[in-house]
C-alpha cells in the first residue's frame, strides 16, 4: 500500500470516527428528549389528537431542536444551491469532486493547445497531431485522478456503510439535497416566492 494512499485512509478513517461520535451523541440526546416526553405525557396521549401531539411535543422541548430546525430552514430557503451541493457532496462522498477536477483539466488542455499555436511555425507537425500530444501528454494526469478518486470512493463507501450512523447521514443529506434541487426548480419555474 502506497504510504499516501494509508495517510488518506487514516484521515478518512477520523473524520467518519468523529461524524460517528456527533451522530451517536445527537441520538442519544434525542432519544433521552423523546423518552423524557413519552414518560411526562403518556397518560394523557391517549386521549389526544394527533395535532394535540404534535403541539405537546413542540411546546415544551429542549431549546436546540427548534434552534436547529428554524436554522436548517433559514438556510435551504436562503441557500438553497450551496445546500444542494453539500448534501449531494456528503451524499456521493469524493464522485462529487470528480467532475471539477475533469474540468479543470479539459481547461487546461485547451489552454496549452491555445497557448500552442503562439509558436505558430516553431513547433512541428499539424494542428491535429500537437492536440494529440498534448492530450497523451496530460493523460497520465486523468488516470491517476480517477485511479485515487476510485480509492477514496471505495474507502468511503466502506466506512459509510459499514456504521449506521453514517448511512443515515448520507441518507439525510440525499434528502436535505433532494428538498434544495426541488426549492431550486420551483424557484426557476416560479413556483415559490
Amino acid at each position: 500500500m502506497d504510504p499516501q494512499d494509508a495517510s488518506c485512509s487514516a484521515e478518512f478513517i477520523d473524520i467518519f470516527c468523529l461524524a460517528t461520535y456527533v451522530t451517536q451523541w445527537l441520538y442519544h440526546h434525542l432519544r433521552e428528549w423523546l423518552l423524557l416526553f413519552i414518560r411526562n405525557s403518556s397518560h394523557r396521549l391517549s386521549s389526544m389528537t394527533l395535532s394535540e401531539i404534535i403541539y405537546q411535543i413542540f411546546e415544551r422541548p429542549s431549546e436546540w431542536p427548534v434552534n436547529a430546525y428554524f436554522a436548517a430552514q433559514t438556510l435551504l430557503t436562503t441557500h438553497p444551491h450551496i445546500i444542494h451541493l453539500v448534501a449531494f457532496s456528503i451524499f456521493f462522498g469524493p464522485i462529487a469532486a470528480l467532475l471539477p477536477f475533469l474540468l479543470l483539466h479539459e481547461l487546461v488542455i485547451s489552454v496549452v493547445f491555445h497557448l500552442s499555436f503562439m509558436m505558430h511555425g516553431f513547433l512541428p507537425g499539424t494542428t491535429d497531431s500537437r492536440y494529440r500530444l498534448i492530450r497523451a501528454t496530460l493523460q497520465d494526469i486523468r488516470e491517476s485522478l480517477f485511479h485515487s478518486v476510485d480509492a477514496a470512493g471505495a474507502t468511503y463507501n466502506t466506512l459509510t456503510t459499514k456504521y449506521w450512523p453514517l448511512v443515515a447521514m448520507r441518507l439525510c443529506a440525499f434528502a436535505v439535497g433532494g428538498l434544495a434541487l426541488y426549492r431550486i426548480w420551483s424557484e426557476k419555474n416560479g413556483g415559490l416566492s
